[in-house]
Parts: C-alpha cells; sequence; structure tokens
C-alpha cells in the first residue's frame, strides 16, 4: 500500500475516533476538524510505522497540539486514571494477569455460546498477547 493510501486511511479512522463521527458537528467544526486531523497525521509520520502506531502518534499530537478533551480523552484519561490507582493497590502483573484471563474467559465464552471462532480468534490473541506481556513483567519483577 502506497504512502497516500495509508495516510488517507489514517486521517480517516483519526477523523472518527477524534470527532466522534463527526456527531454534532456544523460544517465549519467538521472543516476545523478535517484540518487539524489533517496535520496531525502528517506531522506524525515517520518512516516504517505501522497503521497502528501512526494513528496512535497522530492522536496524542492532537492531543497535544488542541488540548481539546474529547469524550474519548475524557474516558480515556478516567480509565488510565483508575488503573493506575489498580496497579497502585495490586502491582501491575496482577493487573495485566487479570486482563489476560479475561480475555480468555470472553474467547471460550464467545466460541461456546456463539459458536462463532472468527469472534473469538481476536480475543484468543489478545490473551496470548497478554500472557506474554505478563511473562516479562514478571521477568522485569515489577
Amino acid at each position: 500500500m502506497n504512502y497516500e493510501t495509508r495516510r488517507d486511511m489514517i486521517v480517516t479512522h483519526a477523523w472518527e475516533i477524534w470527532t466522534n463521527n463527526g456527531l454534532g458537528m456544523d460544517k465549519d467544526d467538521r472543516d476545523q476538524a478535517t484540518s487539524a486531523v489533517q496535520d496531525a497525521v502528517n506531522n506524525a509520520y515517520v518512516g516504517f510505522i505501522s497503521d497502528q502506531e501512526w494513528l496512535a502518534a497522530a492522536l496524542r499530537c492532537l492531543k497535544q497540539e488542541t488540548g481539546i478533551m474529547t469524550m474519548n480523552t475524557i474516558e480515556e484519561q478516567t480509565v488510565s486514571e483508575q488503573l493506575e490507582a489498580m496497579i497502585d493497590r495490586h502491582g501491575l502483573l496482577h493487573i495485566v494477569t487479570a486482563l489476560e484471563l479475561i480475555c480468555d474467559d470472553k474467547a471460550g465464552h464467545i466460541a461456546v455460546n456463539w459458536q462463532n471462532a472468527r469472534s473469538a480468534k481476536p480475543w484468543a490473541s489478545a490473551s496470548a498477547a497478554l500472557w506474554t506481556a505478563a511473562r516479562t513483567i514478571d521477568a522485569l519483577g515489577i
């Protein structure tokens, strides 16, 4: 996929996330948001960046440059604060392990109750990734 196609895809995803799909925005707000998102996406690009990393970097740029807290960023901040408190109370290893188990349970539930292996697979993959992260955190002694 060429740069322009990737950029346009990242702009679309970033715009949808940043503006909550443009709900409640008038034309001027949409135009302003579109310009800000395009600038952030262009500024966030570095060679060989993955699409996920590029999108995350563009959203970070938007937060830093505008100082605007969208519903997504307010919710992110609230969740981050709650997770930090849980990590302080229980430790990072226990939180990551709990998330791994939750993902594994979700994968099993979807596979068994919905007979939908395709929908269960991302949860199983997330569980495996979190298991790997938990082993790494354990090895670091955090």
